[in-house]
């Protein structure tokens, strides 16, 4: 455990909320069953006092792009979201903001990559949920939205 040495020395989070010494993953899933469709999925809940470690998605099967893409966002919230717009409440994880708009998704365009990012974030509320959502454009008419997240309870 992360202890200070002095007074003096800066406090930083690792030693005000020590991250646990073990890790689960935990998965969520949103399925595209017709063209031009949005879907969502979450989590199970979680606890309070949880270290967010990584967040990785991908797509399954890989399709012959064309003009076909998906947008998608990362989100965390509380409750059970019942609707694609309840879901669109919660907050963005990681949200691309520039000149003109905020809110925008992130796209994949049938490379068949894994997007993946390194998080170590802190969060303290009651019973969160970590989920995904999707938006679809052409004629993608079978495709699995897969996310998993890394995390330390305690």
């Amino acid at each position: 455990m992360a202890k200070l040495a002095t007074t003096d020395q800066r406090i930083i989070t690792g030693v005000t909320y020590p991250a646990s010494s073990y890790s689960r993953v935990i998965g969520a899933l949103a399925v595209v069953k017709t063209p031009a469709v949005r879907d969502f999925g979450y989590t199970v809940p979680l606890g309070g006092n949880l270290w967010l470690k990584t967040v990785r998605v991908w797509f399954l099967p890989v399709w012959d792009a064309g003009t076909d893409w998906i947008d998608f966002w990362i989100r965390y919230g509380t409750g059970r979201p019942n609707t694609y717009a309840a879901m669109s409440n919660w907050e963005d994880l990681l949200p691309i903001n520039f000149l003109g708009s905020t809110g925008a998704g992130y796209r994949e365009l049938a490379t068949g990559r894994v997007f993946e990012w390194t998080m170590n974030r802190l969060f303290t509320r009651e019973a969160i949920r970590f989920g995904i959502q999707l938006t679809t454009a052409g004629l993608i008419t079978y495709e699995e939205m897969y996310a998993t997240f890394e995390i330390s309870e305690g």
